[in-house]
């Protein structure tokens, strides 16, 4: 499967590109038929008819304006239950592998760069199916292998890669680059110099560097089109052009790379976030275009489906000319958009994410909880849950829970998103962890940087017992070290490792008895000063931010690693100065 994406792709004509469909019509035609079917197929049900309904109806939680604004009078979208308020969620220990429970569908978010009591106390009772790190919660190779191992060890189910929780990443290029890769180009930039090769080896490299810090999802490429009729913006760096037929290509070959690099790629923003407008004073996002065009924007995602994508990550934007009686409803939560488009028309047989549920988007019209369980009534997998903070992530997990014994989930549907999950596991546990980077010389022009050690003197082993140990598989430098008492830099400096990189077999000398001396240990800087996150929402600037949080705009950029001309995108978090009692 290593390259099956651009091989695939690579047969079919150039120009505008023709896919055979039916008796044979062109690209848009004939995407724009199967959107068409959608469109003019039986009225959608609020409801998957899969799903059991409910004996009662219960009233939404929101207001009776907001539902009359949020959908047409003959239509009101009948919610799941009110959940309760946040309370431990009763599971197993650790649930076996038939169960269904509800961190089981959830991707958690998690504070900071190593675990506290209470995040600890929440992995033990949620079992989540995944972490999603982000930057602020990685400083290195060796400090984001540690925080891996912790999960892993606190959740319970296993210590290896493949072992739930999953870990993913949202690495990109350019100013989205949590794993520090260099160089991270942009898709603009692979785009610009339409770069099949350079994006493929950038996807290995990505696999290459997430691997080794024990991440096996990749929350890329971004197969967003940057539409020509919408002004050009700094999120345009995110997208590989403006010709549906040149994103595909580069989206999948650089997919294409992290797949021949052990890792698993996710395809985002579904429909086409690329495309989208935010409508003012509403929060909340719209692809506004006819069919025919849509099809156009969101034929990237289509191809993607074709050809057999680990996983596709639905976004927020409402589709009215596809979910015609629900129009302001986000892609992640429509059964039209998820169980209809790309399970039943476009035949995705894999994983579907929902993009962050506790995103102002979706909070504007609804609880981010009760928006869970309808991501996973509409068809989606599991969702992205990244409000770090433990009693909203048990609110979801309950709300989920209430679903499932109200009937209002389906245990059987739930059971094949389970074994959807399951083949990322799978395919997980057959990926060797890469014994180390490439040599310079050898390098493809994207490289997996070096991870530097603390220090790069490899003094002479001392005396003492020296004990041989094989590397056995999901074991790491730093759990070996403290199995046996020593240092995860001297370990490295006795076997002349080039990082803290290691693969199973691989055998180790540990010498048992005083540490070789190494140099003399940099003074500890002053405290650095405590900050929180903050999640940027549509038209908030760093002025703005920085006048809320009683700071300046050169203090942002520096918490944040920002040059003053990086896009301030939406949606993400940032690092603000934690303000005083």
């Amino acid at each position: 499967m290593s390259d099956i994406y651009v091989r695939r792709r690579g047969r079919r004509p150039s120009g505008m590109l023709l896919i055979t469909f039916m008796l044979g019509v062109a690209v848009g035609f004939s995407s724009a038929y199967v959107l068409m079917a959608v469109k003019s197929g039986d009225t959608p049900e609020a409801t998957p008819a899969t799903l059991a309904q409910k004996p009662e109806p219960v009233p939404a939680p929101e207001s009776t304006q907001e539902v009359a604004a949020n959908t047409p009078a003959q239509a009101v979208e009948p919610p799941p239950p009110a959940p309760k308020e946040a309370e431990p969620v009763t599971a197993k220990t650790v649930p076996g592998p038939d169960d269904l429970w509800p961190g089981g569908f959830l991707f958690i978010a998690i504070e900071g760069t190593a675990l506290d009591d209470a995040t600890k106390a929440l992995l033990k009772e949620i079992h989540p199916a995944g972490i999603v790190l982000r930057a602020s919660n990685m400083i290195d190779g060796s400090q984001t292998s540690s925080l891996v191992a912790d999960i892993k060890r606190e959740t319970g189910f296993g210590d290896t890669m493949a072992d739930l929780p999953l870990i993913a990443v949202e690495q990109e290029g350019g100013n989205l680059n949590p794993l520090k890769m260099d160089p991270a180009p942009t898709a603009a930039e692979l785009g610009k110099n339409k770069d099949l090769k350079g994006a493929r080896e950038y996807g290995k490299a990505c696999a290459a560097a997430a691997l080794s810090r024990g991440i096996g999802v990749l929350l890329s490429p971004v197969l967003d089109v940057a539409p020509i009729e919408i002004a050009p913006s700094a999120a345009d760096a995110r997208t590989y052009g403006t010709d549906q037929e040149q994103v595909a290509l580069l989206g999948l070959a650089f997919a294409d790379g992290i797949s021949a690099g052990g890792a698993i790629p996710v395809a985002k923003i579904y429909p086409g976030a690329g495309a989208m407008r935010k409508i003012d004073n509403e929060e909340r996002l719209i692809l506004e275009f006819e069919v025919s065009r849509l099809a156009e924007l969101m034929y990237p995602f289509d191809e993607a489906a074709r050809q057999g994508i680990a996983g596709i990550l639905a976004g927020h934007a409402a589709v009215p000319a596809l979910d015609e009686q629900f129009p302001k409803r986000p892609a992640s939560i429509s059964p039209v958009l998820v169980r209809k488009v790309l399970r039943d028309h476009w035949n995705f047989p894999n994983v579907i994410l929902a993009d962050n549920m506790a995103s102002a988007f979706i909070e504007r019209s609804r609880p981010a909880e009760r928006a869970v369980v309808e991501a996973l009534m509409a068809g989606c997998d599991a969702a992205l849950f990244l409000d770090a903070r433990p009693d909203r992530v048990r609110a979801a997990a309950n709300a989920i829970l209430e679903a499932i014994e109200a009937n209002t989930l389906s245990r059987d549907e739930l059971a094949k998103s389970r074994n959807r999950l399951r083949q990322w596991q799978d395919r997980l546990r057959t990926t060797e962890i890469p014994a180390a980077p490439p040599p310079a010389q050898a390098a493809p022009v994207y490289a997996v940087p070096e991870m530097p050690l603390e220090s790069k003197d490899t003094s002479v082993a001392p005396s003492g017992e020296k004990i041989s140990h094989v590397v056995e598989k999901g074991e790491t430098l730093e759990k070996i070290a403290r199995r046996y008492g020593v240092k995860t830099k001297d370990l490295a400096a006795w076997n002349n490792l080039n990082g803290n990189v290691i693969k199973a077999g691989q055998k180790l000398a540990i010498y048992k008895g005083e540490a070789p001396s190494l140099p003399p240990p940099v003074a500890d800087a002053a405290p650095a000063e405590e900050t929180i996150e903050h999640l940027v929402l549509p038209g908030q600037t760093l002025q703005k931010i920085a006048v809320q949080y009683g700071t300046t705009v050169k203090k942002l950029l520096e918490l944040n690693r920002m040059d003053k001309n990086d896009p301030l995108l939406a949606d993400k978090t940032i690092r603000v100065p934690k303000p005083k009692e």
